[in-house]
Order: structure tokens, then sequence, then C-alpha cells
């Protein structure tokens, strides 16, 4: 009979499917709470990658020199009003080729500049100021090469973050973010954002977030 009356009952301590759901009611919670951290990267995410920012620019190049004169249409000396022999015919196209030249340099056409700084080059053969022109137009052609490259680049990798982070490939999405980081200033509200994000992507990979995603966006 004594044995009887000890046995505890419901009321004395919670049951084993009471323990289980609490523990199930934790666990929905913590995945509660990724899934909505996770939206919300994707939002910022999809937000950031939908416009195209500007990269780090290289280093200017230096200004033009100015063209150098042309030779006097006139003789001088005893000759008076002598007219000068063929070359000065040399001489006005390289003027007007180095004219031509400026003008479309300042309207930022550098492979029509080239073409007329070759052109004055050519009509007067190792002229320094055509040599350095035609140098200038090169740096710049190169730099605009350089910027569209990088331009390029940093729109496919925001293609590939907002891939990534859109099936919870953190692992491609951490590689990708630092990467792009670089196309960016220190002090630049792009970075900025990048490394918050790249905060929100570690918290996911310490927690394991769909890790059977991860590796499959990025190559290799």
């Amino acid at each position: 009979m004594s044995s009887l009356s000890s046995t505890p009952t419901a009321a004395d301590l919670p049951t084993s499917v009471e323990r289980a759901g609490a523990q199930l009611d934790a666990a929905v919670a913590q995945i509660d709470d990724l899934a909505r951290r996770e939206a919300a990267l994707i939002d910022a995410v999809n937000a950031y990658c939908g416009f195209t920012t500007s990269v780090v620019p290289p280093s200017p190049v230096a200004p033009l020199p100015e063209p150098s004169p042309a030779p006097p249409v006139n003789g001088g000396g005893n000759g008076g009003g002598t007219t000068a022999p063929p070359p000065q015919l040399e001489g006005y196209d390289y003027t007007e080729a180095m004219l031509m030249g400026y003008s479309a340099a300042e309207v930022r056409d550098w492979h029509t500049a080239l073409i007329n700084f070759r052109r004055a080059l050519a009509a007067r053969p190792g002229d320094l100021y055509a040599l350095a022109a035609i140098a200038n137009m090169e740096a710049y052609i190169a730099d605009e090469r350089e910027r569209a490259a990088r331009r390029q680049r940093a729109i496919d990798l925001q293609g590939t973050l907002a891939e990534a982070v859109a099936i919870g490939d953190w692992a491609c999405a951490a590689a990708t973010v630092d990467e792009l980081t670089t196309y960016f200033p220190a002090n630049s509200l792009d970075r900025a954002r990048l490394v918050t994000y790249r905060g929100e992507i570690t918290g996911f990979i310490e927690a394991r977030d769909r890790v059977e995603n991860w590796s499959t966006v990025c190559p290799g």
C-alpha cells in the first residue's frame, strides 16, 4: 500500500511530452529568428545589387601639354615677304591635327584625339608635344579599359552575391563579399554596407544554416 501512495502523478512533475514541447518551441523560435534575419539580409542584398556603384578609380594621368607653335608663314631676315618652302604645309597639318586632338580630348573622346595626335606626329616626326599627347591618350584609354573591367567585375560579383544569399549558400556569399569589398574605397557607404552583410553572413555560417546549400553557387 505504501508503495502505491509514493508513485508520482502527472501533477507532480512535467511529462516528457511537455519537455519535448518546450524544446520544440525553443527550436522553432531559433529557426524563426534565423529566417527573419535571412529575409532581411536577402532584401538588403537585393536592394544593394539593384544599382551600379562606382568602383575605386585608378590614379589620374598627367594633363596634356600645350602644342608647339607651327613655323611662321613668311621667312624672316632680309627676304622680307619671302614665302616659306613646302615644309610649311607640314606645319599647317601639324597645327590642325594638334588642335583637333585637343578638341577631342576636351570631350573625353580619347580615341579620336589619339588619331589626330598621331597625325601631328607624322607631320612633324619626333615632336615632343605630339609624343606627350599620344602617351597621355594611350594612358587615358588604358585607364578607361581598367575602369570598365573593374565595373563589370563588381557587377558580376553583385549578381553572384544575390544568388548565393537567395539559396543560403553562405560560404559563397562570404567569399563574394570579401572580394567585392576590395572594389570600394575604405570610407565609402558601399564598403560599410558590405561589412554589415559580412557580419550577418558570419552568423549564418556559425549557425550552420542551410549547410546543404553551401558552395553550390561559386565555382570550385
